[in-house]
């Protein structure tokens, strides 16, 4: 949960895509440092102070909880990173199979 609230919280300062990344990229780590974040924000050359205030902001445990809540009520695999194309997850995670997908849609929008 914090982890993704020091996500969200990092597009405040423009950071949402190179904080995810990190933390993403080193998820191991932060079960035992679940602040890590703070470390990644100093390289990032993030405000800090600006940050801890950030992640308070109710409203980002509220939108994790929806988002939560919206992938538990469908069939998709718990997983991430998460690949949807118009909606649905391919069934197969290869070149193919989102390539099959995409030509999938782009006829039907074609039609």
């Amino acid at each position: 949960m914090k982890a993704a609230k020091y996500a969200l919280a990092s597009a405040n300062q423009g950071k949402y895509s190179e904080m995810y990344h990190k933390i993403l990229d080193n998820y191991r780590a932060l079960k035992s440092n679940e602040d890590l974040p703070l470390q990644y924000a100093a390289e990032l050359g993030m405000d800090i102070e600006k940050l801890k205030q950030d992640i308070l902001d109710p409203a980002l445990e509220q939108q994790i909880r929806k988002e939560t809540n919206q992938m538990k009520n469908t069939d998709l695999r718990k997983s991430v990173p998460k690949f949807l194309i118009n909606g649905r997850e391919p069934a197969k995670r290869d070149l193919a199979g989102f390539s099959a997908m995409i030509d999938a849609e782009l006829k039907k929008l074609k039609k």
